[in-house]
């Protein structure tokens, strides 16, 4: 088997994934309230619905979706455009470590901080942060403006998470939370990153890199919505 190269991930994701269910074993379920309204499968489907009629839960799921989805182009081919404008190997894989650490950076600090912990801010945040950061990608692949871009990753992905993680789990109707969470799981993230992955192809083929200013106006778009997320959420039903 080589040192190098793609073989090798197989086996070290499979071997991750086999101590993560080793160590899980030891984990110890919390215990939980019977809850008599939730039995059946008629009534779990009825809660999913009862989240779909909420309209500030709707424009949540838009809003994350937007900001999410904005780095689809990003995952699928910021290597390959780099590796075209010149950039070596390293220089990419420090690129990619380097968003990954302030990403773990921010979920460390934000609960420190109050002002952090705002989640339309977050969200705020997360659209204008992704509104520059892509622009640059689109115009430039310097490796020093890229490594203080990728900062921002912490921001655009990392600030979008969080906030609407929180403004789920303030905001959704009593007993449906964690149902709440499942369809962010199953809507922007698994449905909406699924067609940003059939769109993204195309626009690489037709644009190279400049298909990252597509970027920036979904992170734009999302931004928008952000904007007028608190009164909605604030009316959501309890």
């Amino acid at each position: 088997m080589e040192a190098t190269g793609p073989g090798p991930i197989v086996f070290v994701a499979a071997g991750l994934i086999i101590l993560g269910a080793i160590a899980s074993r030891g984990l110890i379920d919390p215990p939980m309230e019977p809850r008599q309204s939730l039995r059946g499968l008629r009534d779990i489907l009825m809660g999913f619905a009862v989240l779909l009629r909420t309209r500030s839960l709707r424009r949540l799921y838009l809003t994350a979706a937007l900001l999410q989805n904005s780095h689809i182009f990003y995952y699928a081919f910021s290597s390959l455009h780099w590796q075209k404008m010149g950039l070596s190997k390293d220089q990419i894989g420090l690129l990619w470590a380097e968003g990954v650490i302030f990403e773990i950076i921010l979920f460390a600090v934000v609960p420190r901080f109050g002002v952090l912990r705002r989640p339309v801010a977050l969200l705020v945040v997360a659209g204008l942060a992704g509104a520059f950061r892509w622009c640059v990608l689109g115009t430039t692949s310097d490796f020093t403006v890229l490594v203080f871009v990728q900062i921002l990753h912490a921001l655009t992905f990392g600030a979008a998470h969080l906030g609407a993680m929180q403004l789920l789990s303030e905001c959704s109707p009593q007993g449906l939370s964690a149902r709440a969470q499942g369809l962010y799981a199953a809507l922007p993230m698994g449905i909406g990153s699924g067609l940003a992955y059939m769109l993204v192809g195309p626009l690489y083929g037709s644009f190279g890199g400049a298909g990252f200013y597509a970027m920036a106006g979904l992170s734009a778009a999302g931004l928008l919505l952000a904007f007028g997320l608190r009164g909605r959420l604030d009316q959501a039903p309890q």
